[in-house]
């Protein structure tokens, strides 16, 4: 894998007792001494694409999400709390300045439930999109690893952020969409039976 611009390779071993031991060297120059820095981030990277990568869309925190529409780019610093709820503020903030939802509150007016219902469809179109992205990018990096091809510790800082988005911003907020739809088509169906019908 590729750390602060060099290959460096990991390898893991362990003794009788179950005990793991780590080890990193420079592929240019396996007898240079890989400074500690630079052994945790190979180590991590190392980790991120043995085991995280792996099976990654069949997380069961990541059933419910489909990927439709043109991907949309979601970029994140990590995941801390902080900047994935930040990430969702900023992607609802959008949706409701756009909606007038802002505007009738302001008036004082009671926004009306169907209202509400079509800004959560639409935030879960955007979902989609985002989910699109991600998905494609995690396959394009399952592939590289499959290859025999590192990662980069770049790739795999971003590997930790992304499916915990997806999975504790995305799906809850696809889950809201599907409740929206089912809901919709249940009144649907109870608009059309008519008194006297015998249903």
């Amino acid at each position: 894998m590729k750390v602060d611009g060099g290959d460096l390779e990991v390898a893991a071993t362990a003794d009788e007792e179950g005990t793991v031991t780590n080890s990193v060297t420079s592929v240019a120059d396996p007898e240079v001494e890989v400074d500690t820095t630079a052994q945790a981030k190979a180590i991590d990277t190392a980790a991120v694409g043995a085991f995280l990568l792996e099976g990654i869309l069949e997380r069961p925190g990541l059933q419910g999400l489909t990927a439709s529409g043109e991907p949309l780019e979601t970029t994140l610093a990590n995941a801390a709390s902080t900047t994935l709820y930040g990430a969702f503020a900023e992607l609802y903030a959008e949706f409701v300045s756009t909606s007038g939802v802002e505007e009738t509150l302001a008036s004082g007016e009671v926004v009306s439930p169907v209202v509400v219902e079509d800004l959560i469809l639409e935030v879960a179109g955007r979902v989609s999109r985002h989910y699109a992205w991600l998905a494609a990018s995690w396959s394009a990096l399952e592939e590289q690893v499959a290859s025999g091809e590192g990662i980069s510790f770049e790739q795999a800082s971003t590997q930790q952020s992304e499916p915990a988005y997806a999975e504790r911003i995305l799906t809850p907020l696809a889950a809201a969409a599907r409740a929206v739809q089912a809901a919709r088509g249940g009144s649907r169906l109870a608009g059309s039976v008519r008194p006297g019908d015998g249903s």
